[in-house]
Order: structure tokens, then sequence, then C-alpha cells
């Protein structure tokens, strides 16, 4: 017989407390053996965490609960999602768990996760989990620590994760730091105390940690909105992996549609770790790779001189490209141009104002698609109009200017 699907919410399964027996669903059961499994979890406890493990799930749970004592995780929070109960015997089949949890070093509003797939089963009065895994499919970035052994350092400013054995640990976190000194000074935005970098071995490793290809990466910041949050969510988890066979090369590597130093994209993408806190699914992604440029001192001089001779510059208009959530490389040397533009013309503190301008939206209803890229654009003109007063329009007549000067003044 097929079996029945039975969706949840974690605010349904937490609300659930009838500790009585009689008349319980199996979920409501099987959550209250998740949260108290959590609170072993949290408070060191890993042999109580283990009890109801069977021989076919022991060896993930074995290595989630190693990892979570040395990375000395704070709250932790199992809930169920889905799970799938089976209509004549007594267990639950692909019941798919968000793990939840805070590292305690990191602010309480950078919050984790990731999932598993567990399959549960009745004995007696007991519910023991019989199998588990580690799904990645929706949340393709899993923490290292819970698939493998792991290593942890500190900074000021910077909590660092990483495998047994890697080298220059003290190196990363002294540029990390170097880079984060560079940067506040042209922030007025309040930052986060500390960050999370987790430390990749080479390209390879790189590639386990994100969940995609690796090869020739340098780092990358890495952020995700609740999935079952609303279009206003600041970014839950905010992260960085850095490749440490990349890192500290000579050699130029591509990034963004030119060559730079394997630092400067470290200092890039540091900038959008660093601002991660106040984007939201509506603020534009020229905003945001414009902020990360004007934090990392670039100044796309060559591409301005190229672009200005082929013309392609009056071919761009933010008007037509502020709806998107992401930025085409091409674009990158306009959007550099016209960021460099506003804070040079009009300083830092208003820019700054500008971008977080894109955190007081307010969404009617469910909105998707062209939906938020019509928000998108309408908040971009908007934004432009109270703290620069002008349209986008004009930014792009502005900035095509500041462009021909730039080149003109180079020579």
């Amino acid at each position: 017989m097929a079996a029945v699907v039975v969706v949840l919410t974690s605010a349904g399964c937490q609300s659930e407390r009838d500790t009585g027996g009689g008349g319980e669903s199996p979920q409501t059961m099987v959550q209250r053996l998740l949260s108290e499994r959590s609170s072993d979890l949290e408070k060191g406890a890993v042999a109580e965490y283990l009890e109801p493990v069977e021989r076919g799930a022991l060896d993930v749970e074995k290595t989630i609960a190693r990892g979570a004592l040395k990375a000395k995780l704070g709250t932790i929070e199992v809930v169920i999602q889905q799970g799938f109960v089976h209509p004549r015997k007594p267990e639950l089949d692909r019941v798919r768990v968000d793990f939840t949890y805070l590292h305690k070093p990191l602010p309480d509003d950078n919050v984790f996760r990731f999932r598993l797939i567990y399959k549960v089963r009745r004995k007696g009065v007991e519910w023991r989990i019989r199998d588990a895994e580690i799904d990645a499919r929706d949340l393709p970035i899993v923490p290292p620590w819970a698939t493998g052994p792991i290593e942890t350092a500190r900074s000021p400013h910077f909590l660092a994760l990483f495998r047994p054995g890697l080298r220059d640990i003290e190196k990363i976190l002294k540029m990390a730091e170097r880079a984060r000194k560079k940067l506040v000074p042209r922030v007025t935005l309040p930052l986060d105390d500390v960050h999370l970098m987790v430390l990749a071995r080479n390209g390879r490793e790189f590639g386990e940690f994100i969940g995609g290809p690796g090869d020739g990466a340098v780092a990358i910041a890495y952020k995700l909105y609740n999935p079952r949050g609303g279009l206003t969510d600041h970014p839950e988890n905010r992260e960085m992996i850095v490749n440490m066979e990349e890192v500290f090369s000579l050699s130029l590597v591509p990034h963004e549609h030119q060559e730079v130093m394997p630092r400067q994209v470290f200092q890039h993408e540091l900038g959008h770790l660093a601002l991660s806190r106040y984007d939201r699914f509506t603020t534009p992604g020229w905003i945001k790779e414009g902020a990360a440029m004007y934090l990392s001192g670039e100044r796309r001089l060559v591409a301005w001189k190229a672009g200005t001779e082929e013309g392609v510059f009056d071919r761009m208009e933010f008007a037509e490209f502020s709806g998107e959530g992401s930025l085409d490389g091409i674009l990158y040397p306009y959007v550099n141009a016209a960021v460099s533009y506003l804070t040079e013309t009009y300083g830092t503190r208003r820019f700054w104002k500008f971008y977080r301008g894109f955190t007081n939206f307010r969404p009617s209803g469910a909105m998707r698609g062209a939906a938020i890229r019509q928000v998108r654009a309408d908040r971009t003109r908007r934004l432009l109009g109270i703290h620069y007063d002008i349209s986008p329009e004009e930014l792009d007549r502005r900035t095509r200017a500041y462009i021909k000067k730039a080149v003109a003044k180079a020579g």
C-alpha cells in the first residue's frame, strides 16, 4: 500500500507537548525524541544522543555528534519538515529534518542549517532511528564538521573550520584580519563582530564544501535565506569558504571578467560576507556587486578604456538591469564606475544609507519571478530619488561621464 505524506512545520511540531501518550501521533512522538536528542547534544551528552540510534544510522550520527562537540555549537534544534507514515507498520520513512544550530562566537541571528533524512521505527514504547543520511539536494553546503573530522581556530574577528593537517592557518587568519581592517573604515554600517571561514585544502575539497565544482576557485561568500522565510528576511547563515591552495598564489586568476590577484578576490568576497546581513531578496545584484568592488578597492580602468572605445557602455541602462538579483559579468566595470561616482561625489555614509534602504521593503502577499524583479527596479528608482535626487537614467548619464573623464585623465 502507498504511504501517506504528512507535511509538518517547525512551529507545529514544537507546540505539541502532550506527554500522556494517549492519542499522540507518530510525528509528535518522533519530534519529541528529536528535541530531546538536540538538548543532549547541546549539553555534550553524546552517549544519550546516540542511545536511540541503530546500527544503520550509527556512522552518520557519530560523525555529527563528534563534530558538534569539536565545533562547539550553541543552540541546536532538529525539526521534522516532512515524513511518510506507513499505514500499517509503526514506522516513519524518508523523514526530512532540518538540523539548525548556532556557532557560539557568532551573532545569534547567524543561523546555520543542513538537512537529514531518517527512517524511524517503534520498538515497544520507544522510537528508534534506523537509518540516517545527509540530504544535500536543497541545501548543498553541508558543514564539514557533520561529514568528517574537524579542527577549529580563532582570531579576534574570525572562526575557522578545517580538516586536520591543514597548514598556514595562522597565515590565513592574519590575512583575514588585515582584509577586514582595510574594509571597516569604508563602511558606516555595523558589521558582525565574528565571521565564519571554512578552509578547504584545495579545489577538490573546496568543491566538496560548496556542493559543486571548485577547481580554480579562490573564495566564495555564501549566504542562505530561510527556506520558509519571506522577501524581507536577512540571510540566515553567513559564511566564507576559502581555497587555501589558491589564496596565497602569486598568479593572476579570472574573476568577474578580469584577471586579478587571488588576494583581491578574497577581499571582494569578504566584502560580500560583511554586507550580507543587510542583503534581501529585493536587493538588486548591481548594488551588492558594486559595494563589494568598492570595499575591495577595485577600479576597472582598463575595462573602462576598452568599453569606451567600443561604445559598450552606451547600451547599458540601470532601468533595465536593476530588477535582477545577480549581475551579468559584462556589467561589472559599468557598476564599478557608478558606485565609484556615488561614493566619491556624495560620500560613503550616503551610499550605505542607500544600500540599507533595500531592507525596508514590506511586500504585500506572495511575490515571485517578474514581480520581484519589478520590486527591485521600483525600489532602485525610489531610493535613488530619496538619497541622491536622481533617476536611473540620470545615473546612466553621470556614470558614462565619470568613465570618460577617468579614461581621459589616465591618458
